[in-house]
Order: C-alpha cells, then structure tokens, then sequence
C-alpha cells in the first residue's frame, strides 16, 4: 500500500492555437492515506477526470506539452509513498515513468464491449501478455466466480463483471494503487450493486489504495473512507463518507430524507390515511412511428432484438429500460441509422415504410447519444451546432440566435467558443443533445441522458425533456437510472434478451417484483418507502415523483378535519354502547381489547356491561415502522374462552384501516369457537371492516385525537409544522 501527497497542483490543457483555455485544476492540495479508499465527486467540469489523469501520471506524461511553456499548463507536485511521479522543478517538469507502471487506471469509457474479444484479450490489450494460469491461480484466492469467465467473449459477461476482471487484473499485476474514473458508467442497477459489493471483497483481501470518482453519492458512501468534493478546479472540501448527504432532490426536504436515511415509516403516519395521488395519463397524439417485428443479429447467429414492436405517439415520455445487453442500444442505433440488416418494418407517420436499412433518420426524430467520431481538433461548439443546421440557410443573426438558446437550454451557455476537445464528458453529453434538439424534432430519442452528469445538471437535462413531452414531443429515455423512469416517464418498455417483456406504466412495473428481479431493475429508495405506505393504507396508490411526494406531505398539514375526543365524551359513548350491546347480542361472556388504543374503552365498557373476564392483546397490524406484520400474536388466553356458547365482544377506539381488527379477527377465529362482536367508538368508511357496534362515523380524511394521545400527537404536529394542528390541540387540549 502507498500514501499519496498532491501538493498546489495545477493544470490546463493546451490547445492547438495561441488561445489559452483556462486551468482545470487551480491549487490542490490534498493526502490519500495508505490503504485509503477516497472518493472524488463534484458538479461537471469540477476536474475530477482531470484529477485522476494526473494520479495516473498521464497529465502531464502523456499530453504534448510546447517546449519551454511547461509552467504555462502544469505546476506543482504529486507524491507516491516516497517517490516523486510528477513534478515541475525549476520550470524542468519531471516524470517518474517507472512509477506509472505501478498504477492502475480505468477510464469511465471503458472497456469497451466488442465481439469476438474474450475477457483475456481485453486483460492483455491493457497490461501487457499476462500468463493465464498465474491469474486464474490468483482468482482462486476468493475471487472465484470471475474464474470461468476468461475466455468468454465479453458480450456474454455482465459488464460489471468484465470491470471487475480488469480491476483485479491490475492488483495481481501488482499494482498498488487503483484509479477509478465513474466505475459505474453503463452499469445496470444489478450491476451497480454487485460492483460495491465487489469493491468491498477487494479491499478485505488485497492491500491497496483506491481514488473512485463518481457523481453518485450514495456509491461513494458505501464504498469508500472519505469523499473529497471539486468544485470549478478547487478542493471545496474533505469529508467522513457517512457525514456526506445524499445529492437528492427530495433530500432537500427534511422529513423525507429522515425517511430515506432509516427506511423506517413514523408511528404517527398511522394517522394518515387514504391519500391519493392524482395523476395525468399519459398523453397519446397521432401515431408518429410504428415498428413491427423488428429483429437484429450482429453475428447471425444471437439476436440483439427479437421480433420487436412498438407504436411512438405524440406527447408520449417512455422509458427504455432492461439490463445490459438486453437490445436497448441496438434498437436506438437502428432508429439513428447506424445499422442496417435487420428484418421487420419501421413506418413513419407519413405511411412510408422501411425495410432492412433506414438511409437516413427521418427529420422529425432526434437522436443524442454521443458527438460524432470524426470532428476537426480545432472545431468549437458553435462550429458543429453551425454544421448541424447548415441546410437551414438562415441569416447570420437568427444563427446565432438559435445556437446560443440551444445552448443555454443544455447548461452550455457560455461555452459557445470552447474547443469540443476541451469539454469534459458530462459537457459533450449535453452537447450532443444540443445537436438533436437544434432541428427542433417531433420524436426525441435520449440514450443515457443523465450519464457522467452531476445531480444538479442531470435535473435540468431531465427537466428540459419533460419541458419537451409538455409541448408535445414524444420523448423516448434510454436508461438505467430507475428514479428516472419513477420521476418523468410515464411508459415503460422493458428488454430482457432483446425481447419486450413488459409495455405499461411505472406504477404498474414497480409493483411487479418478479418482472423487475427479472430484468435486474432496482427500485428507487422511495419507491421502496411508497410502496410501504400503500400496504399500510396511508396512500391508494405509489408515490413515484419528489412533487408527488411533497403533495403527501402536505396533505396532513393541510387537512381541516380534526376531531377531539376527550375522556368524559368516551365515558358517555360506552355507557351508550353498552346498552346497545345489551339490546340487540345480550351480555358477553368475556371481552378483548386491542392495546393501546382499545383500553380505556375496553375497561369502560367492562365496567357498563359488569363482564369480569377481560383481555388485552398487545398487538399491532403494523410494525413500528409501519410495515404491515405477517402474523399478528395474540398470546394464550383462548383456553380460557372455550365452548362455542355466548359471544366474546373484541373492542378497539377506532375503525380506521380496519386491518389491526382484521388481523386480529383472523387469529380469535382459529382459536376460538364462540362469536365475535366487533365495538369501537369510531368509524371510519375506508375500513376494511365494519363494527358491529359504534358510537359514530367520522369521514376517512379525519384525524381523531383521543386525549390519552394528546402528548404524541402534538409532538407529530410540531415536528411537521402543522400549524393548523398545533392550533386545534391548543383550542382542544389546552397545550402550551
């Protein structure tokens, strides 16, 4: 293991005229400990790419630099353990090129998956001809799942497995240092997961230094010792990976982000019920493209696609999604005209059809991906925005006009005369949707819109597409990111091995668990959380998006029914009660109440009805952290209620779900033979079951406060600044 020591580092890139751009990296100072796994993120352009280049010494080994100008692009110094591998020392710049063979470096672009490369190949392409059975010896010592995979062709390995092997390629090469550029790029969400959980195995058996960069922060917390933020080329600040907060919108708001850090739903949210998120459907215009059983093979012999069809109506935002390999890029590079070959027909709304080849993409439909692969060194942004509409002839100042807006809806404002060579990866993804939406498109197909993009960026990319399905462009994601998919779209098509297994909407997806284990699809955190709520009753249906989730919020601090229910009204309502008990099932032999909330009246109806056999059951429908229960105990008294005679009354104060009663229904009934007599003073119609005998109804969206509660209510009240809450338990209850 080695430490590592930046000191006052400082770096730009030089360019191809006597323009100089400005420094990527202004100043950094900061020490990797040995064993230490760092974890570098920040918004775009904050230099952290830039950053691990120059850990791997390839910044400036590896960048020409003009001779005699080295102090006008680098300066400063980084230290391994106690050697110097780059320096600039009296205006000569030293490298250690020795020490650069012993550091381990994976860009976020790679490897790149191609057919008829095994995992061997792509190993020996980076280190060098390696001896394969030394590795596989290696992979013996508690890496044994990647032991079978060498020589497989890298299409048929999980990407993250086919990182991982890289990764391990370099510690048993004996690299002590392992540089890690957006690990997770093109990774599906199974994929995400089981890298963090490789990361983890690596570190408990192998002895090395590790610097991760990444945008996602929750990745970082779990996979590394400190997380170092960069901002505009400046170290912003250090921090313990457990103090950092996740980048989330919804963690702007303190009550849900209490529930995404413990997973645990509050015991008051049982006051809540029967919320409902009203949704638009999504819209469906005039049919804009159709295909039919469209298949594809690159080998001939493995199909990419199989027999797939689909219909694109206008105002339509639809998410692509399924796991690595199952056919989703192929079928957007068929859409764009890359690939030709495949069997089946794409009609466009004119009634043209295409077979075999799509010449080229029909104008209405937009397509970014990537930036082209052949663009001059010399190009700016505004060269290519100006080759992309050239056949637009239009005046110069309408040009511009049109570039320098399309820019700014992308977050590239100000970088109209920067070189494309010069753009961080997160700036040419933004400009590559630039270009599709410079001709202004009726179809728009995004392939990773969010990728190697920083949080805040990623919001404005995703707000500006569902600006986009507002106006009435179809919008087709292509992604990996499942919170997109809950946040905007509102269709989902699901690949698995280039099948169409699924075409419906998030709500309907995200409640298929065997679908989504399936396809390797994640749940988002707070689809996880929704979908709690659902099966407690607190809402009817998933929370998908953070402004449905603020409208859940709000529900309970904007409610205006509020009920109080004191002590001596309880008293009146059981002696009422109790005589209609009386009248219509006679006196019962025993009576059962639920804790906590059954008790006063369980014990006041005991004493109107003089029945001395009395029960409690310390039992809850819910757990504490309101997650329905599977089983419900209600402990040993059925011996003592024997015999199928007379009726035994199970008493509750409210009837507010009716699934406590249920559950408890459920157990008394295999236990016991008598009947059973549901009571509770409180009804509300939402619930699932109806007593027998209560005191009055009450409509579903109505909190009763029970004073013996009044503490824990306006606790809940306070903590939620629910002033109008607070107000009522002032003016019922007399609180301070």
């Amino acid at each position: 293991m080695k430490s590592i020591s930046i000191e006052n580092l400082k770096w730009r890139y030089p360019t191809l005229t006597s323009r100089q751009e400005d420094y990527v990296l202004k100043g950094v100072n900061l020490r990797i400990n040995e064993g230490e796994f760092l974890g570098l993120t920040g918004p775009n352009g904050s230099g952290k790419s830039t950053l691990l280049l120059a850990l791997a010494g390839k910044i400036p080994g590896e960048i020409s630099i003009p001779k005699g100008r080295e102090k006008d692009y680098f300066s400063g110094s980084i230290v391994i353990g106690n050697e110097i591998l780059s320096r600039l020392n009296d205006s000569v710049l030293e490298i250690n090129k020795q020490l650069m063979e012993e550091i381990g470096y994976l860009g976020s672009e790679e490897p790149q998956i191609q057919r008829g490369i095994k995992a061997l190949d792509l190993i020996s392409s980076k280190l060098g001809k390696i001896d394969s059975m030394k590795f596989k010896e290696f992979l013996k010592t508690g890496f044994e799942e990647f032991f079978d995979i060498l020589d497989k062709e890298l299409y048929e390995i999980p990407l993250w497995k086919v990182k991982s092997l890289v990764v391990l390629a370099m510690v048993w090469s004996g690299k002590e240092i392992i540089l890690l550029d957006d690990p997770n790029s093109g990774l599906d969400p199974a994929g995400k997961i089981e890298f963090s959980k490789f990361l983890k195995i690596l570190r408990c058996k192998r002895s090395i230094t590790a610097v991760i960069s990444s945008h996602e922060v929750d990745f970082l917390k779990e996979v590394t010792d400190r997380i170092a933020i960069l901002e505009n080329g400046l170290l912003k600040s250090v921090n313990n990976s457990n103090e950092l907060d996740s980048a989330d919108e919804l963690g702007e708001f303190r009550e849900i982000r209490e529930l995404l850090s413990t997973g645990k739903l509050p015991r008051d949210f049982q006051g809540i019920r029967g919320f409902k998120v009203e949704r638009d459907s999504n819209m469906k215009g005039e049919v804009l493209l159709t295909i039919s059983n469209l298949s594809f093979s690159y080998d001939g012999e493995h199909k990419a696609l199989d027999d797939f069809s689909m219909e694109i109506r206008r105002g339509e935002f639809i998410a692509l999604v399924g796991p690595n390999g199952s056919g989703k890029t192929t079928l957007s590079r068929i859409l764009a005209g890359e690939l030709e070959g495949w069997t089946g027909t794409i009609q466009i709304r004119n009634g043209f059809k295409y077979k075999g080849r799509l010449k080229k993409m029909p104008d209405f439909i937009g397509y970014a991906s990537q930036l082209p692969e052949r663009i001059p060194q010399d190009f700016t942004v505004r060269d290519i925005l100006r080759e992309a509409i050239k056949e637009l002839s239009l005046p110069e100042d309408e040009e511009k006009k049109l570039i320098e807006g399309t820019l700014e809806k992308v977050s590239l404002a100000g970088k109209s005369n920067s070189k494309i060579t010069t753009l961080s990866r997160g700036e040419s993804r933004r400009l590559a949707l630039a270009l599709s939406l410079i001709m202004n498109p009726s179809i728009l197909i995004v392939d990773e819109p969010t990728l190697g993009q920083d949080f805040q960026r990623a919001r404005e990319i995703m707000d500006l597409l569902s600006d986009l399905y507002n106006g009435g462009v179809s919008v087709l994601v292509i992604t990996h990111d499942m919170g997109i998919v809950a946040e905007y779209t509102r269709r989902v098509l699901v690949l698995n091995n280039g099948i169409k297994i699924f075409d419906g909407s998030p709500e309907e997806l995200f409640e298929n668990e065997d679908l989504m284990n399936k396809s390797s699809l994640v749940m988002p955190n707070t689809v996880v959380l929704s979908k709690r709520l659902k099966e407690s009753g607190i809402t009817e249906n998933l929370l998908l998006s953070a402004r449905e989730w603020i409208q859940f919020f709000n529900f309970e601090k904007q409610r205006r029914r509020y009920e109080a229910l004191k002590f001596h009204d309880l008293k009146e309502h059981a002696r009422k009660m109790a005589k209609e008990i009386i009248k219509k099932y006679g006196k019962p032999d025993a009576i059962i109440y639920i804790e906590r909330g059954g008790m006063v009246i369980g014990r006041l109806l005991s004493d109107f009805l003089t029945v001395k056999q009395v029960y409690s059951i310390k039992a809850s429908y819910y757990t504490d952290d309101g997650v329905p229960m599977p089983s419900v105990n209600i402990g040993k008294f059925e011996y003592e209620l024997r015999g199928n005679e007379g009726y035994v009354l199970l008493v509750d104060d409210i009837a507010d779900t009716g699934k406590t009663i249920e559950a408890v229904l459920s157990q008394l009934r295999d236990k016991i033979e008598k009947r059973i007599i549901v009571a509770t003073v409180v009804y509300k119609p939402q619930s699932v079951i109806k007593p027998d005998v209560y005191a009055y109804t009450v409509p579903n969206d109505t909190w009763v406060v029970f004073d013996y509660e009044e503490t824990e209510t306006l606790n809940s009240f306070l903590r939620k600044d629910n002033r109008e809450g607070i107000i009522f338990m002032k003016n019922n209850f007399g609180v301070p």
